[in-house]
């Protein structure tokens, strides 16, 4: 069956982005949630069509990976599209809900040295009430959602999303206060330096019709090294083509998308 050849070890890296090792612990941490689910079934009703929790699990991580149709995943596990549509609504709820960012109360020593953040934006189908989301800097009605990580590029924090007009600062406020560390950003949070209750290193903005000085380019040169870790991080998020390409589903269901594949992240960096 190729369903059974897409769980091989050989290929599953390569159709789902995800290693065997790290599947397998995906499976694990997906086991209990998804045993009380099938319990808390009152009837058997309808089979699933496409196999039990690994296969679910495989169909999810090609959708995300890809961001293909239900179609053509349809063709690949011999379903219709309604079974498709079923299964995914079926497991992705479990995957966040098992995987995604837990705000962690205790930092560890790299996470009390320096914190970065920063947000991303991703263009959408045009919605409604374009204004809100419109985005001067994509020229495009996109969403922003903000992650913080720490120095190993590990993410800490991953906030909802935000219309594309709002303002990066604005998030930050909404989102609520960091732990009292020092935080690296760039040049879109200023006036965070108010806000917050330790130190937070910022670029030095070019004046207006003015310039730098060599010790200036020099600081935000090497500020610009240190704070690559997190364009490092959004560049490893959106090879998930879900993240990627223009974002064509509801809404609602972008923060548990965020958040799954923010969890997987962070489950590949572990040791």
């Amino acid at each position: 069956m190729l369903i059974n050849t897409l769980l091989k070890k050989k290929y599953l890296r390569r159709i789902s982005g995800v290693k065997h090792e790290k599947f397998e612990k995906c499976v694990s941490r997906l086991k209990s949630a998804w045993r009380a689910a099938q319990k808390r079934k009152r009837v058997a009703g309808r089979p699933y069509g496409i196999g039990d929790l690994r296969e679910h699990l495989l169909l999810l991580l090609m959708y995300y990976r890809t961001y293909t149709t239900h179609l053509f995943l349809a063709q690949i596990f011999k379903v219709d599209e309604a079974t498709i549509c079923r299964a995914i609504k079926r497991i992705a709820p479990l995957a966040e809900r098992v995987l995604k960012i837990k705000p962690e109360r205790l930092l560890s020593e790299n996470d009390l040295q320096l914190l970065i953040v920063d947000a991303t934006e991703q263009r959408i189908e045009r919605p409604k009430n374009q204004r809100d989301y419109y985005s001067g800097k994509a020229h495009a009605c996109t969403i922003k959602t903000e992650i913080v990580i720490n120095p190993k590029g590990r993410i800490l924090r991953v906030s909802k999303p935000y219309e594309g007009r709002v303002h990066d600062f604005e998030i930050r406020k909404t989102e609520g206060p960091l732990p009292a560390v020092p935080i690296l950003a760039d040049s879109g949070y200023q006036g965070l330096q108010n806000e917050h209750l330790a130190a937070v290193i910022l670029p030095k903005k070019k004046p207006k019709n003015g310039s730098l000085s060599s010790s200036e380019q020099a600081r935000n040169t090497k500020l610009a090294r240190c704070r690559i870790a997190i364009e490092h991080t959004f560049a490893h998020l959106k090879k998930w083509h879900i993240l990627a390409t223009r974002y064509r589903g509801h809404l609602d269901s972008y923060p548990q998308i965020f958040q799954t594949i923010a969890g997987i992240y962070n489950l590949s960096r572990a040791g």
